[in-house]
């Protein structure tokens, strides 16, 4: 269980890097952000799953280099 809490709290990329730039823009642990998107897919999955589409296509327009 330690690895896995590891692995979640490390600034690395696991779907889009949605969370870990949340958490970089915040000052926060990603843990944290990763913990509250779980916490979103589980109540409202399609509000979820639209949120994080949306921020995602944002974050990507944004550091884009061109």
């Amino acid at each position: 269980m330690n690895h896995f809490l590891e692995k979640l709290s490390v600034h690395s990329r696991v779907v889009c890097g949605v969370c870990s730039q949340i958490s970089r823009k915040l000052g926060c642990d990603v843990l944290v952000s990763r913990l509250a998107a779980i916490i979103l897919l589980i109540i409202s999955p399609v509000m979820a799953c639209i949120a994080y589409a949306v921020i995602a296509i944002i974050i990507s327009q944004s550091t884009s280099r061109y």
